[in-house]
């Protein structure tokens, strides 16, 4: 197998290591493809009140305009992005 940063032995060590884990409590899965992308974009080392925010105004004034990766992608080419 083989994987950029890792060699096969330390690969097998993590991967063991986390099939040892225990599974996700709570409501952690979101279903919207669009807003997943969104939390997982914001959420990186963002505190929690900016991301809470911007997921509600996502919510409240982009959901229905794009609503799937394809308007998504239209909406980005539209802005040169």
């Amino acid at each position: 197998m083989f994987h950029p940063n890792l060699s096969d032995q330390d690969f097998e060590k993590l991967v063991s290591k986390c099939r040892g884990l225990p599974p996700t409590q709570g409501a952690y899965l979101v279903q919207d493809y669009v807003e997943n992308l969104l939390e997982t974009a914001v959420n990186f080392r963002l505190p929690v009140i900016v991301v809470k925010r911007a997921l509600e105004h996502y919510r409240q004034h982009a959901r229905m305009s794009t609503p799937n990766f394809a308007a998504l992608k239209r909406l980005l080419d539209m802005r040169g992005a």
